[in-house]
């Protein structure tokens, strides 16, 4: 290789790229020799590699700010978050997709005579003080009789209409005879409403997925580039000390 310029050998020591033991030959000479048996050379592996430009400088600290939120810790932390949420999202996808695949299949279930046993608002509350917390919903229980066996459910609908709690009691007060639309292969699996109803609120589940997927993809993709750099640099320097004749 070369021939090759005494300031590119010396910006190459800086960098790491040869040493004092790869092997040379000066102009007019057909002998090898290590760098450091170089007379121009010699004095300047003694002394310590110059300080950056502060132009360098400056830029390598400005890159530095920019991308702290990537590197370690912070970019683990951040790659455990859009992960998290990616398969939180991934999952409530697969969940709402089996319900629409159900809630499909029941417009062609069979259909019994049912009766409503209950159907009321219940609330339950959770934690002490200024962190209580109550909830209600609308508690539907009914029961029905396939090939004289006897079933309860409480399914109303795969999915929900918005409509009030108090609008679905009164919709479905208890003691009413109903239509129950039951799964041939499973008679336990059973629903008032059949068809997809009001099924919209799925769609929210591609928001997790989606915030996911923004983070650990482009950081991904910035981390692996790194390490395909610092491999291709590494073989890059292989492939010099080999052409400078280093033993």
């Amino acid at each position: 290789m070369g021939p090759v310029a005494s300031e590119q050998i010396v910006r190459w020591l800086y960098a790491g790229v040869v040493g004092p033991t790869t092997r040379i030959a000066e102009p007019e000479s057909v002998q090898w020799k290590p760098i450091g048996n170089v007379a121009a050379f010699r004095e300047l592996l003694r002394q310590p590699a110059p300080p950056p430009h502060p132009a360098s400088k400056a830029a390598s600290a400005a890159r530095q700010r920019f991308f702290w939120p990537l590197r370690k810790p912070y970019g683990d932390i951040v790659l455990v978050i859009g992960s998290v949420l990616a398969l939180a999202g991934s999952s409530l996808i697969a969940q709402g997709k089996a319900d629409w695949d159900r809630a499909l299949e029941s417009v062609a279930w069979p259909a019994v005579p049912g009766r409503l046993v209950e159907s009321r608002r219940a609330c339950s509350s959770s934690g002490s003080g200024s962190t209580r917390r109550t909830s209600c919903s609308h508690l539907l229980r009914y029961e029905y009789v396939v090939q004289g066996k006897r079933y309860e459910q409480g399914r109303r609908s795969f999915g929900s209409d918005g409509a009030g709690i108090e609008a679905w009691v009164k919709r479905y007060p208890a003691g009413q005879t109903v239509q129950v639309y039951y799964r041939a292969l499973d008679p336990g699996d059973a629903v008032l409403e059949p068809g997809p109803q009001h099924l919209e609120p799925l769609i929210y589940a591609y928001i997790p997925l989606l915030l996911g997927l923004s983070v650990t993809m482009p950081l991904g993709a910035w981390r692996l580039s790194l390490l395909l750099g610092s491999l291709q640099r590494a073989l890059a320097r292989r492939r010099l000390r080999r052409a400078v004749g280093e033993r």
